[in-house]
């Protein structure tokens, strides 16, 4: 994921562990953060935003639909719905869509639909990599975000609306999802919903 953006996850991880750059919140941590002027970014793409998403989150995806009709794009957009995947590459604006909607914030929380985390873990030694972390390590590293004003939701959206946080979209309710394979499940020690994993 984060290679697509022109950086290696074990590149973006190890600048994200450097001096404690970032940190998760858990679900409450994160509402006190809004409540205190913070702005939760939504960075899935603008299709899954639009279906149901935080009440007053805003939307950077930082991967979009496929747009373009070259024949290269048209084969990628063909291979992957035939395999059942929906067709998305990088967002490359990214960093220059993010800025603009965080700057008057007093800082960013960072979500995705299943969180992530820095922590390691049996066969995850760079942690679990998630786009709230691809985006907070573009936030940081290219877009200049001091330390301290970047944080992700480490439940992720499955989190905040298992606790029963509002949303709102074109349907009712949250579709619980995840994408995160049965084997990238934490180790027995570890703690998911622990805010200080990452």
């Amino acid at each position: 994921m984060a290679a697509k953006l022109g950086v290696r996850w074990p590149d973006a991880y190890q600048y994200l562990m450097d001096g404690g750059r970032i940190r998760g919140v858990d679900v409450q941590e994160a509402q006190e953060r809004m409540q205190q002027g913070w702005i939760m970014v939504d960075v899935r793409p603008t299709e899954d935003f639009d279906v149901y998403h935080a009440l007053e989150s805003v939307n950077v995806p930082l991967y979009r639909m496929i747009e373009g009709n070259s024949p290269a794009q048209l084969l990628k957009k063909v291979l992957l719905l035939s395999q059942g995947v929906t067709p998305l590459e990088p967002n490359t604006e990214f960093v220059k869509q993010a800025l603009p909607a965080v700057e008057k914030a007093a800082g960013v929380i960072l979500a995705d639909a299943e969180g992530g985390s820095l922590q390691s873990s049996n066969g995850f030694p760079y942690g679990k990599q998630s786009r709230s972390l691809s985006a907070a390590y573009l936030l940081l590293a290219k877009g200049g975000m001091k330390q301290g004003s970047v944080e992700f939701l480490a439940p992720g959206l499955n989190g905040w609306f298992k606790q029963g946080m509002d949303g709102t979209g074109t349907v009712q309710e949250w579709q619980f999802n995840s994408r995160t394979p049965a084997g990238a499940s934490f180790s027995e020690d570890v703690d998911p919903e622990d805010p200080t994993i990452g």
